[in-house]
């Protein structure tokens, strides 16, 4: 299963689940495949998921002034950690039309053993959602294979996470931008087209950043290893040892101090 992690994510990419419990849970498109698109969800409370499209809904658009009405279907929003929305029912409404008194199924099997009731209030009630599936033709993907020698610094910070991508993000507008440890690719999302050529026309010129800086790291690495490979011994008569010591250490922790000095030892 992918775990990518991803930190910066616009709400154009926002959706809702569909659970097995019968409620819908908030998520994030993060890749889009045939059928499928993978899920990243909200605070990490479950892994990434795999998940067909007739499972997943575009984020619901409602007025929170809806005029809701007496034994009108609705949905629910919970008070547990993670939140979803539950189906369920008005059955009293209070005399300013701000406090609802509902009935719902505690476990999404819709017996009425299994029904539960609530109080709440405008901020957890919303219209029963008519929204369209998602489908793969909402999102504009852009990928590229990233290099062999990249690879090499995939780990580093900077190089392939949210960082390194902040600014071609800010330039383009685009939704995502991730590295994907599983394809080895680096994918763009987005639902604007003029954003997706945007990205498409810019891509190599990111790409040359990229290579330039891991070059600039594995010329610092290749330096480092050479540092630490190099080791000088040299004798010192004993009439002067006090003097190249220097008065309680002093000389030989200022040699320490020099960079690229590793280790300075006596014997």
């Amino acid at each position: 299963m992918n775990q990518s992690k991803v930190n910066t994510i616009s709400d154009d990419l926002a959706v809702e689940v569909y659970g097995s419990n019968n409620a819908w849970f908030k998520a994030w498109v993060i890749d889009v495949f045939k059928t499928t698109a993978l899920c990243t969800f909200e605070n990490g409370w479950k892994p990434n998921q795999y998940i067909p499209f007739l499972r997943i809904r575009k984020l619901p658009e409602y007025s929170i002034n809806y005029a809701y009405s007496l034994n009108e279907d609705v949905e629910v929003k919970s008070n547990t950690n993670p939140s979803c929305w539950w189906p369920a029912t008005i059955n009293l409404i209070s005399g300013d039309r701000n406090t609802f008194s509902i009935v719902y199924s505690s476990t999404g099997s819709g017996t009425k053993s299994n029904y539960a009731g609530d109080l709440v209030g405008r901020d957890r009630i919303r219209p029963m959602t008519q929204s369209k599936f998602f489908h793969e033709a909402m999102l504009y993907k852009y990928s590229v294979e990233v290099p062999d020698k990249m690879m090499e610094c995939a780990d580093i910070p900077g190089v392939l996470d949210d960082v390194a991508f902040k600014h071609f993000r800010e330039d383009t507008q685009a939704s995502l931008i991730r590295y994907d440890k599983e394809t080895r690719k680096i994918v763009v999302l987005t639902p604007h087209m003029e954003v997706y050529k945007d990205v498409e026309a810019c891509f190599d010129y990111q790409l040359s950043l990229l290579e330039k800086k891991v070059d600039q790291l594995l010329r610092k690495k290749r330096y480092a290893d050479r540092l630490q490979q190099y080791r000088e011994e040299f004798k010192i008569h004993p009439n002067f040892m006090g003097l190249a010591i220097g008065a309680r250490g002093k000389n030989i922790n200022e040699c320490r101090r020099i960079p690229g000095i590793i280790a300075l030892d006596l014997e």
